[in-house]
């Protein structure tokens, strides 16, 4: 909008190097996933977190570890491009304003950060400014995290269904709700898109064995 205090230039460099990190972290979960097997494809068991669970402070482990962190991070930040930008939104009633920004109304997963896809950045999307406590302070005539979250509500665990959001943004029009089914179906893209590149990445057999390893907290069966 005319007179707004940060530049499309500028936002759209950062929004890209955040789903630059993302990618990057999903190829790194690749890579360390070869660390499992030994060279005659068979489970290094010193490389599986089984009595001794896993660290996850940045620096390198076993190589299931090493997965997990990377695919952890990967999923959170993507998880979090639903909850704290306007692509599932739908705004409350009413003119757009730093408070209430347009939505975009979007359903299911992104494109943009789909590592299967080349798309391009969505016509204005926008993620809440956090540059500091307080954001009233920091983020002065802006769209604030506070103002566009949906950090908080509740999920049953058992269906996956999502409940009411509790944020201001999460409790208009199902707000809450359309982020969590845009995360989960993000996350099960991301999921299949490592599980297929790790099995181009490494053959048939050996990306079968390596992908049941992950998936299997005790893999003595793959």
């Amino acid at each position: 909008a005319k007179g707004y205090r940060h530049g499309r230039p500028a936002a759209a460099k950062k929004l890209a190097a955040c789903r630059a990190w993302i990618f990057r972290q999903m190829r790194n979960a690749v890579i360390a996933a070869g660390g499992i097997l030994d060279r005659q494809g068979k489970i290094r068991s010193s490389q599986i977190p089984t009595i001794v669970s896993c660290s996850f402070s940045g620096a390198p482990g076993r190589a299931k570890c090493n997965v997990l962190e990377a695919l952890g991070l990967a999923f959170h930040a993507a998880q979090d491009f639903y909850s704290h930008t306007n692509w599932t939104d739908v705004a409350a009633p009413g003119p757009p304003t730093v408070t209430n920004p347009p939505g975009l109304h979007h359903r299911g997963a992104a494109p943009w950060i789909d590592p299967r896809q080349r798309a391009g950045m969505p016509r204005g999307l926008i993620s809440g400014c956090y540059e500091g406590i307080p954001e009233s302070r920091y983020c002065k005539g802006r769209v604030r995290h506070a103002d566009l979250n949906k950090d908080k509500g509740s999920i049953d665990v058992g269906n996956g269904r999502a409940g009411a959001g509790t944020t201001p943004r999460g409790k208009v029009n199902r707000n809450f709700a359309r982020a969590v089914q845009g995360a989960v179906a993000d996350t099960r893209a991301k999921w299949a898109w490592f599980e297929t590149t790790v099995i181009q990445r490494y053959g048939v057999a050996r990306g079968r064995r390596i992908v049941c390893a992950i998936r299997q907290d005790r893999p003595k069966g793959c």
